[in-house]
Order: C-alpha cells, then structure tokens, then sequence
C-alpha cells in the first residue's frame, strides 16, 4: 500500500505530464472526436495548473 504522500507525488507527475501534452496539442477533446477547441484546450490548462498548485501546496512545495 502507498502513502498519501506517494499517491500525490505520482498525481502531481501525471498532471504535469498531461499539461505538457495538451500544450502541445497531442491530446484530443472531450468528444475523443476531434483535438481540444482552443477554449476547451485553455480551460483544461487552468484546471491542471490549478490542480498542480494544490498539490505542490499541499507537498510543502507551495510559492
């Protein structure tokens, strides 16, 4: 079984990782249809970057 701790720092490096791809664009929309729209790509880059600070803040690692 893993902490709580170890359980965030592996959701920390999966968002960072998903909001590295939807950056770039590899990640498709929430139809699965077509790529994110450019409003549906930044509302997903908020809502991971605001996930993130939670995390890091929640780390210790909050700036």
């Amino acid at each position: 079984m893993i902490s709580v701790r170890e359980y965030q720092e592996q959701l920390l490096a999966t968002f960072k990782d998903r909001l590295v791809r939807i950056e770039r664009g590899e990640v498709w929309g929430s139809n699965h249809a077509d790529p994110y729209s450019a409003e549906e790509q930044a509302t997903e880059i908020r809502r991971i970057k605001a996930a993130i600070t939670l995390l890091e803040h929640d780390l210790g690692r909050g700036h």
